[in-house]
């Protein structure tokens, strides 16, 4: 489903904003779409490498339990 919403934008941005839609070839709508969707995207990489000590450090300690399990 695609909704309609409402944003608020200073001139001087939206002057920007638009330039780089209109260089990357889309829509301003589209453009945003695309923005927003790549911020979140790097948001949620950025949260797993925060992860990542914690998982690594998780699947050592299963190495440890199935290695006591063989002896």
């Amino acid at each position: 489903m695609v909704k309609k919403i409402n944003v608020t934008f200073d001139d001087e941005f939206l002057e920007s904003i638009d330039a780089m839609a209109k260089q990357s070839g889309m829509s301003r709508s589209a453009f945003l779409a695309m923005a927003v969707n790549t911020y979140a995207n790097q948001m949620a990489s950025m949260q797993m490498l925060r992860d990542l000590p914690e998982l690594l450090q998780q699947i050592e300690e299963l190495n440890d339990k199935v290695d006591d399990s063989k002896a």
